[in-house]
């Protein structure tokens, strides 16, 4: 299936609406220095959790039943999710610094989010397999690309109590950047448990430059949700790389 996506129509789609999603999380220590070979400008100050660390986000999706204003009350297809995100401040000047996480990858399982997500708000989406599997405790979320792993990510499940978390995303689109507010709600849990997610690596080249960066497999921080909605706005400004 080819997906055409106008650009102005696109935008008056959003907010795109997530009614029932199952998330997960989780930061792992890497090593500050070593990520300035994923973000695509100096401008970006990588936000350290203590000197010379940075916790970088692992994040997964399976996005079960969500909505385009622009396409009715139909649902669109289901699919699947993962990504890198390196927390920054874009600095520029002596202007105030915006903060935000830079998206590094975000592998998709559908055609349609990839080329929107790519063409309206600048996210490295790319097509993959994902597939989720459970046990009573844990839920893991395996990728593959191009037939070969890149991760396998390891959450412990827990009941969460109802919160809301407002998130900014920077993605690079051409010669700029944007950031994209994401309005995540739902029953969340939190663990500050070290080890409570954890992952494997594959040998794909993603795979590669993960452990390149240094990046601990036990986490510092997990969330997770069974049944959590969320809304994507349009990008609310672009700032120059």
């Amino acid at each position: 299936m080819t997906v055409v996506m106008d650009f102005e129509e696109g935008l008056k789609a959003c907010p795109v609406e997530f009614r029932d999603l199952v998330y997960m999380d989780a930061t792992f220590p890497a090593a500050t220095e070593k990520l300035s070979t994923l973000l695509p400008t100096k401008k970006f100050q990588v936000v350290e959790s203590a000197k010379g660390i940075t916790n970088v986000k692992m994040f997964a999706a399976e996005y079960r039943e969500w909505y385009s204003t622009r396409r009715g009350k139909d649902p669109l297809p289901p699919y699947n999710e993962w990504a890198v995100i390196i927390p920054v401040h874009y600095v520029s000047n002596h202007e105030t610094p915006v903060d935000g996480g830079f998206v590094v990858w975000m592998p998709v399982t559908h055609e349609m989010p990839m080329k929107g997500g790519i063409e309206l708000w600048g996210f490295n989406k790319f097509m993959s397999e994902i597939k989720y599997s459970e046990s009573r405790d844990v839920r893991t979320c395996e990728v593959n690309v191009d037939g070969r792993r890149v991760v396998r990510f390891t959450i412990e499940k827990l009941v969460g109590s109802e919160t809301q978390d407002d998130t900014y995303a920077f993605n690079k689109m051409g010669d700029k950047l944007t950031r994209t507010l994401i309005q995540w709600k739902g029953g969340l849990s939190v663990s500050s448990k070290v080890g409570s997610a954890m992952f494997e690596l594959g040998d794909h080249p993603i795979a590669e430059q993960m452990a390149s960066i240094g990046l601990e497999n036990m986490s510092v921080e997990a969330r997770y949700g069974s049944k959590v909605r969320a809304n994507l706005h349009a990008f609310s400004k672009t700032f120059p790389l």
